[in-house]
């Protein structure tokens, strides 16, 4: 397994101040705004910063997660979640869900790191990145 975090996710209460913040106050690059819901805004090649509502990181992830936010890995295909969420409880952690299609579409798994923190490894047909680093998150329907 390659050493690397495409996203990090960040439980915010409200997500309109939380982009404001990271947008207009920081001047980060927003990729992708679903209101009520979830942005993600640019980080670094390849990287993105998701600040997802709290309501909604509570549903997917549960509310006893603590540090409420998490790590994520986009891999290339479904096989690949499996095999790298595998990887992971077998150096130490804990599953939290078992691999699955997801809820927008894509298929993922979650896993409590030794540490107490939470990956998702994710595979998202419509993610991409370009040559220069930007990512692309297209729909996955």
């Amino acid at each position: 397994m390659d050493a690397r975090v495409d996203l990090i996710t960040l439980r915010v209460e409200d997500l309109e101040a939380a982009t404001r913040y990271f947008v207009d106050g920081l001047g980060w690059r927003l990729v992708l705004a679903v209101p009520d819901d979830v942005t993600f805004v640019q980080l670094g090649p390849g990287q993105v910063l998701a600040l997802f509502i709290a309501s909604g990181f509570d549903e997917q992830f549960g509310p006893t997660v603590h540090p409420q936010f998490n790590l994520a890995r986009v891999v290339e295909s479904e096989a690949m979640v499996h095999v790298e969420v595998e990887r992971m409880v077998e150096a130490g952690g804990r599953l939290l869900r078992e691999p699955e299609r997801a809820p927008w579409g894509g298929y993922t798994g979650v896993v409590v790191d030794g540490a107490g923190c939470c990956w998702e490894v994710a595979h998202n047909p419509g993610w991409s990145v370009a040559d220069d680093g930007t990512v692309s998150i297209g729909s996955v329907d």
